[in-house]
């Protein structure tokens, strides 16, 4: 199995990733959370156990050289020809040793004398493979192993609980002896499954390079000095590349593909990564910004990318859609992004980012607005915030912006048009209520066809509670008339009326008895007949003062502005596009 994963990489006609000598893969590792108390004698030992070795040993070549002058340092010149021969019990030549261009036809040529497999026979102790610190075989792994290596350091993890400080030889020995047991079965375990190791190794390798581009979104262009004879361009490689021929290589079925993906998937998901709540945030992050990630959380991105390497494999073998990460681990549930989001699962498209903005909406890191809310005029407004301030409602958090119109007429402004297609551009749901007077009727049916409303409702709708009203509302005949009663809108003047005067009580009464002759007898609204009589009588009149005192007193009510407010906050609360559809849940959502 070793002799096919090394014919694997070597047979590399594009490589994309780099092997790493011991030090830089302990650094490798130790950016990802594996300890960092692991050394080369960690190293060295597993490689001598058999469970953990570098993919390829090379013995380096060497030549010998001409010593022209021996320096009082100790540094030694020569001359740069290299002589014939074994000169290597000459005093007067050094022995200096090269390293091998990997994927280099030279190396394919001396493939025999240079390549070392592991096994008990050919091991020897790393300190033995220098000549005066002079490396004279290169060790070199694979980023792929940092999976091995953490199962590796996992079975050699070991811990048991001391019952005393003061402890007895014989407990001692206990300890030693549970510990000896413990090793053992762990050795046993990873020698029993080194093939599958491998096995899953080869998969990779053959894979990679077709793939790892699109993922990363850069391609590793080979060094134009290796096979200048064989070298292609990418793109026009991987047109060639024949993902049957692959999967013929690999020995696997699709099913067991699919099984390593899954196991991959739990692996990094539900056991590594620390962020794992925040995958699909993070997986629109460029990967030049996930290798900022930190230590297991970085980990788990190397997991992920082998699930999409061969989720796009296996699309190009099968043609059908493979399960996103996050999905494969979702037990089945294949509802929940198209519930959440707005997108189903097979239409997301994280190179197009379609699905971000809802993505960021559900994170609350959008910036845009969720509702775009119109209302007529001051007044509204005013109430507005008064209720806002008894309910403790911050329009600012929700991402609900409250736009005046300034008067039915601004229905016709080419603003309230901009407003409405930015709102439909970011997906936002608009809510717009106007009173019913001059042509406000023709104005929102025109924004209706236009495409820039969604429709108008009405106040009934406002009491429905599987769906949420999106679009325009009258109010008939005003706002004030539509959701307060005369009696109720009296009053509010009236105590407004009082809380102004200081030195004349004012006959409540006449007042009322006025405001009700002329609305009863003109036909006038109430709002509009309190503000005649109070210009009238010369009172104090303001119907923002009003607004607040109704929206003080009924913030709480089931009036039909109440309910319009509430209806307001749960689509700001629930939202992800402007065709909002309320989640229904069904046994196969979960």
């Amino acid at each position: 199995m070793y002799n096919r994963l090394v014919e694997a990489l070597l047979a590399k006609e594009y490589p994309q990733q780099s092997l790493l000598n011991p030090s830089n893969f302990n650094s490798f590792a130790r950016k990802r959370g594996i300890d960092v108390s692991i050394g080369n004698d960690d190293f060295e030992t597993w490689d001598r156990l058999e469970i953990l070795s570098p993919m390829i040993k090379l013995r380096r070549p060497s030549s010998y050289h001409l010593i022209t002058e021996r320096l009082p340092d100790g540094v030694l010149r020569y001359d740069p020809q290299p002589l014939e021969g074994d000169l290597s019990d000459n005093e007067d030549v050094v022995r200096l040793y090269g390293a091998w261009n990997l994927w280099s036809d030279e190396l394919r040529a001396n493939r025999d004398q240079a390549l070392i497999y592991p096994s008990a026979d050919t091991f020897q102790r790393w300190s033995s493979l220098q000549d005066n610190y002079l490396p004279t075989v290169d060790l070199l792994y694979h980023p792929y192993q940092i999976f091995r290596l953490r199962e590796v350091y996992h079975q050699s993890l070991l811990s048991f609980r001391l019952t005393s400080y003061s402890v007895s030889e014989e407990d001692w020995n206990e300890h030693f002896r549970f510990t000896a047991e413990l090793l053992e079965r762990s050795l046993a375990h990873l020698h029993q499954n080194d093939d599958a190791y491998l096995k899953i190794m080869i998969l990779f390798l053959l894979i990679e390079d077709r793939y790892l581009p699109d993922l990363r979104e850069y391609i590793t262009y080979p060094n134009p000095g290796l096979r200048t004879d064989h070298f292609k361009d990418w793109y026009e490689w991987a047109d060639t590349f024949d993902p049957e021929w692959a999967y013929h290589e690999s020995g696997y079925t699709i099913e067991e593909i699919k099984k390593i993906r899954q196991d991959f998937a739990i692996q990094g998901y539900q056991f590594i990564d620390p962020n794992s709540d925040w995958f699909l945030l993070i997986r629109h992050a460029t990967r030049e910004q996930r290798q900022k990630l930190k230590k297991e959380a970085l980990l788990a991105w190397d997991y992920y990318e082998v699930v999409e390497m061969l989720g796009r494999f296996l699309k190009d073998l099968t043609g059908e859609y493979q399960p996103l990460v996050d999905d494969l681990v979702a037990l089945g549930n294949v509802n929940w992004k198209k519930r959440l989001y707005g997108v189903a699962a097979d239409q997301i498209d994280y190179d197009q980012g379609n699905v971000l903005p809802a993505v960021l909406r559900h994170f609350g890191l959008d910036p845009r607005v969720k509702v775009l809310f119109i209302v007529e005029g001051d007044s509204e407004v005013a109430f507005i915030e008064k209720w806002c301030e008894k309910r403790d409602v911050d329009f600012g958090f929700l991402s609900i912006r409250l736009v005046p119109l300034d008067g039915v007429g601004g229905l016709k402004n080419f603003r309230v048009r901009q407003y409405l297609r930015d709102a439909l551009n970011d997906g936002a749901c608009t809510v717009l209520s106007v009173d019913d007077e001059q042509d406000s009727v023709e104005s929102l049916r025109d924004l209706v066809h236009e495409g820039l409303l969604e429709k108008i409702f009405e106040v009934s709708d406002l009491g429905q509670q599987d769906k949420l009203a999106i679009g325009a509302i009258l109010w008939k005949p005003c706002f004030e008339d539509a959701n307060f009663t005369f009696d109720e809108l009296l009053d509010s003047w009236i105590k407004l009326i009082d809380a102004s005067q200081t030195n004349q009580v004012v006959d409540s009464e006449k007042l009322k008895g006025k405001v009700r002759e002329r609305h009863d007898f003109w036909g006038k609204t109430a709002i509009k007949s309190i503000e005649e009589v109070a210009n009238r009588f010369h009172l104090r009149f303001s119907k923002l003062d009003i607004a607040r005192l109704v929206a003080e007193q009924f913030s709480e009510s089931d009036k039909p502005v109440i309910l319009l407010l509430e209806n307001v906050v749960r689509l700001a609360l629930s939202a992800r596009t402007a065709r909002y559809e309320p989640p229904h849940l069904t046994s196969k959502d979960g």
